[in-house]
């Protein structure tokens, strides 16, 4: 991808963000951590879940440029959370592009 600056889809819904207006060249030579946030859907069954979390620790073993990677159920704590969380550590970039 060329410098190029794109729309921020944030933006566009009124939301402001410290990434926006930035082009993927500002992130090159970074370390990425993608987070992913699920709530679970009142219909899904436990093996439904269950499946998922499976799936999703079979990742590292397919995604070579991932270096760290932690998932997980809420715990209960608080009420709102999210239901499961999955964080990806990546080096870089194209790391986390590949």
């Amino acid at each position: 991808m060329s410098g190029q600056r794109r729309p921020c889809p944030l933006a566009e819904q009124g939301w402001s963000s410290p990434t926006c207006g930035r082009s993927l060249t500002h992130y090159l030579g970074q370390m990425i951590r993608h987070t992913v946030m699920f709530r679970w859907a009142p219909t899904w069954t436990e093996d439904q879940r269950s499946a998922v979390e499976a799936a999703l620790g079979e990742l590292p073993a397919v995604v070579p440029t991932i270096r760290s990677y932690h998932f997980g159920s809420d715990i209960g704590v608080n009420e709102g959370n999210f239901d499961f969380v999955v964080v990806a550590d990546f080096d870089d970039v194209e790391g986390f592009l590949t």
